[in-house]
C-alpha cells in the first residue's frame, strides 16, 4: 500500500487527491491535486499536492507558485531524492521561506535509520529558510506524527505574510473544468484582491471577458473570495474550451499580456552548464510554461550560481508583475536551472541598447514606490498617468500605496497634479515651459502686432494635442508662477504689450472706422486697405480682432464691435419673441442683405449663443 506524500494529505484531510484512474492504478501523482484541511483552532487551509516524479514537474511548477508555506515531504525508506531536490530549489526561488520536513512512511523504518535520515535532512537544509525547521517522522498507517503536524502547520499559518488585499484580483487558472447544469469552472490560487459574485473579470489572454455566478473556497460556497484563497469560479459567458491552464483573471482592462520581460535571473549554482546568451529555455510563471529566449544584457554567459539582469522574449503572451517569480528550465534535457524576479513586465526593446536597458532595470529593481512611479511618469510624457488600479498594476504596488507614494512626489516637488488624479513629472513640465516660453518669444518677435497665439492654436501646435483637462491644469500651472500671461483666449509672455507706431495707429483708426460706419453691410477687408492704405494690413486686422474692436466672420469679412452687440439683442428680443429666428428674418430685422445676416448667425452659432435647427436659428445661451 502507497502510504507516501498523496497517502499523507489524505489522512491528514480525509481528501484523496489523486483524481485521475492512470494515477490510483500506477500509485504515484500525475497532476496537481487540492485538498481543505482545518487545522487546531477551526482556521482552514489549502493542501497543494505537486507531483513528485520528475516527469511531471511542469504540473508540479503550475501548483507551487501560489503557496505560502511548503510541507518538504521525505519517505523515510528512500531519504532525499533528486527530484526532492529540484522541488526544493523551486520553492526557494519563487521566494518561499517558511515551511517544515515531514518524514513519511517511519512506520517501515527501525528507529537507528530514521535518524539517520533526519540527521541527513538537517545537513541538507543547512544554510536554507528550513534550517532549523521541524522535521516530523509521521506515518499516514499507524497515524504516528500528524497532530503535531497539524499544529506546527497552524503555527506556520499564523505567520504567513499577509496578501495583497488592496491590489487588483488576480487569479492564475491551474485547473479548468465543467460540471453538469453550471457550465465552466475554473480554479486556481487568488494572488491578489478580492472577487465577488457578479464581478466581471477579462481572460488574459485573450482578451474574453466573463462573469462570475458562482465561488466556491475550500469547498465551501462563498459570496467572495480574497487573497491567498483556493478559489473555484463558476464563470459565464465563457467556455470550456475557451479556456486553458497559465491564463489568468483579473478585472476589464487593467494590463496586457506581454512577450518582453526584464527581470533577475538567478542561475542555480547545480546547473549543469553556463547560460549563454540567447539560449532557448522552458520559462514558467504562475500556472504558465512558455517557450523563451534569455537575453543577458551584461555578459556573453551565465554562470553557475551567478544572477544577472536579463530580458527574456517570451514566444507566447504572458500575464506576469513586476515583482512576480519565475522559473526556467533548460530547453533539452529539461531541467531547472534557475529563476528569479521580474523587474518590468512591459520592456520595450526596440532601437535600445542592451547597456540602457541594464540601467534602466537596475534603476527599477532598486528604486522604492516613489521612485518606480515617477519612472512611469517620465515615460509617460506630459499628458502623465492616471492614479488608479492599472497604473499601481504597471508600477508593481497596491492602490493605497500608489497614492503615498504620489504625496511624496508632490511633496517633494518631483511631480504636479495638473488635473484631478492626474500626476505629471515635474523635469517633464520644465521643460515644457522652457520649450512653450521659447515660442511665444519667437512668435513674439515675428508678430509683434498679436497679443500671442490662441489657447487652442499651443494646445494642436506646439504641445502636440494634449489632453484639454491636463493642458487647462498644465496652463493654469504656468500663468500661476508667472511664466506665461493669458489675456482672453491669448497667450504670451509676463508684460508683452502690442505697441503701434504713430503711422500703424491711424491706419487702424482708419480700419476701425470704416467698419463702423459700414454698419450691418461693411464692406470687404480689401476694399478698406485699398482706401486706408495695406502697409502690414494682415497684423492690423489680426490687432483690431484681438483687442476686440472688431470681430471677425471668416472670409475677410469684419464687423464693428458695437454692431455685433446691437445685432445680438435684437436676436435675442426677436428669439424671445417668436421661438427662433430664421435667415430672412434676421436680415428684414437689421436691415441688411442675406449675406451678411447669415455670416453674423454662424458667427452667433460658433460663440455658442445659437443653435441651427432647421431653417432657424434658437437660443442656446440666455
Amino acid at each position: 500500500m502507497d502510504h507516501g506524500k498523496t497517502a499523507l494529505v489524505k489522512s491528514l484531510t480525509g481528501t484523496d487527491t489523486d483524481r485521475f484512474p492512470e494515477e490510483q492504478e500506477r500509485g504515484i501523482s500525475i497532476d496537481i491535486g487540492f485538498a481543505r484541511l482545518d487545522l487546531p483552532g477551526g482556521r482552514p487551509a489549502a493542501l497543494i499536492d505537486v507531483p513528485g516524479h520528475e516527469r511531471f514537474v511542469r504540473n508540479m511548477l503550475a501548483g507551487a507558485s501560489g503557496i505560502d508555506v511548503v510541507m518538504l515531504v521525505i519517505a523515510a525508506d528512500e531519504g532525499i531524492m533528486p527530484q526532492t531536490r529540484e522541488h526544493f530549489e523551486i520553492v526557494r526561488l519563487l521566494g518561499v521561506d517558511r515551511g517544515l520536513v515531514v518524514v513519511t512512511k517511519a512506520d517501515l523504518v527501525d528507529e537507528e535509520w530514521l535518524e539517520l535520515v533526519v540527521e541527513d535532512i538537517r545537513d541538507w537544509t543547512r544554510g536554507t529558510f528550513l534550517e532549523g525547521a521541524p522535521i516530523i517522522p509521521t506515518s499516514a498507517v499507524t497515524g504516528a506524527g500528524l497532530e503535531e503536524l497539524r499544529s506546527q502547520l497552524a503555527q506556520l499559518s499564523l505567520a504567513a505574510r499577509s496578501k495583497q488585499l488592496a491590489s487588483p484580483a488576480r487569479l492564475p487558472v491551474d485547473r479548468v473544468f465543467t460540471v453538469a447544469g453550471f457550465g465552466t469552472v475554473v480554479t486556481g490560487t487568488l494572488i491578489s484582491g478580492r472577487i465577488s459574485l457578479e464581478d466581471r473579470l477579462e481572460l488574459l489572454p485573450p482578451g474574453r471577458v466573463a462573469r462570475v455566478r458562482g465561488i466556491q473556497v475550500h469547498g465551501a460556497r462563498r459570496d467572495e473570495a480574497v487573497a491567498g484563497q483556493r478559489v473555484a469560479l463558476n464563470l459565464a459567458g465563457i467556455d470550456v474550451d475557451q479556456v486553458e491552464r497559465g491564463m489568468v483573471l483579473m478585472p476589464p482592462g487593467l494590463t496586457e499580456p506581454s512577450v518582453s520581460l526584464g527581470g533577475r535571473l538567478q542561475l542555480l549554482p547545480s546547473a549543469q552548464r553556463p547560460l549563454a546568451n540567447g539560449a532557448r529555455v522552458h520559462l514558467h510563471s504562475g500556472a504558465a510554461e512558455v517557450l523563451a529566449r534569455v537575453y543577458l544584457l551584461d555578459r556573453r554567459e551565465l554562470a553557475p550560481g551567478d544572477s544577472a539582469l536579463v530580458r527574456l522574449k517570451a514566444e507566447e503572451p504572458l500575464v506576469i508583475a513586476r515583482g512576480d517569480r519565475y522559473i526556467i528550465r533548460s530547453y533539452s534535457p529539461v531541467a531547472t536551472i534557475g529563476g528569479g524576479i521580474i523587474i518590468d513586465s512591459h520592456v520595450p526593446f526596440q532601437g535600445r541598447r542592451r547597456q540602457e536597458l541594464a540601467a534602466a532595470l537596475a534603476r527599477r529593481e532598486s528604486g522604492d514606490p516613489g521612485d518606480l512611479l515617477l519612472q512611469q511618469l517620465e515615460a509617460a510624457g506630459l499628458a502623465g498617468a492616471s492614479l488608479g488600479p492599472q497604473l499601481a498594476a504597471v508600477v508593481g504596488v497596491g492602490e493605497t500605496e500608489l497614492r503615498q507614494a504620489a504625496t511624496k512626489l508632490e511633496t517633494s516637488g518631483r511631480a504636479l497634479r495638473l488635473a484631478p488624479g492626474q500626476l505629471v513629472a515635474s523635469r517633464l513640465v520644465q521643460s515644457a515651459a522652457e520649450e512653450l516660453r521659447a515660442y511665444l518669444s519667437t512668435y513674439h518677435q515675428r508678430y509683434p502686432l498679436r497679443q500671442g497665439p490662441s489657447k487652442e492654436e499651443l494646445r494642436t501646435g506646439v504641445l502636440k494635442g494634449l489632453e484639454p483637462r491636463v493642458y487647462t491644469g498644465f496652463i493654469n500651472h504656468l500663468t500661476g508662477i508667472g511664466a506665461i500671461a493669458v489675456v482672453g483666449d491669448r497667450v504670451s509672455l509676463p508684460g508683452h504689450q502690442v505697441v503701434l507706431s504713430p503711422a500703424l495707429e491711424r491706419q487702424a483708426d482708419c480700419y476701425e472706422r470704416a467698419i463702423r460706419e459700414g454698419g450691418y453691410s461693411p464692406p470687404e477687408a480689401a476694399e478698406v486697405v485699398t482706401c486706408c492704405g495695406g502697409s502690414q494690413a494682415e497684423e492690423l486686422w489680426a490687432y483690431l480682432t484681438e483687442s476686440g474692436r472688431l470681430a471677425s466672420l471668416g472670409q475677410g469679412r469684419y464687423f464693428h464691435r458695437e454692431v455685433v452687440a446691437e445685432a445680438e439683442e435684437q436676436l435675442r428680443a426677436l428669439a424671445a419673441a417668436s421661438g427662433g429666428v430664421t435667415v430672412a428674418g434676421f436680415r428684414d430685422l437689421v436691415g441688411t442683405s442675406r449675406k451678411h445676416a447669415l455670416a453674423l448667425l454662424e458667427y452667433f452659432d460658433a460663440q455658442g449663443l445659437t443653435r441651427r435647427v432647421g431653417d432657424q436659428r434658437v437660443l442656446v445661451r440666455r
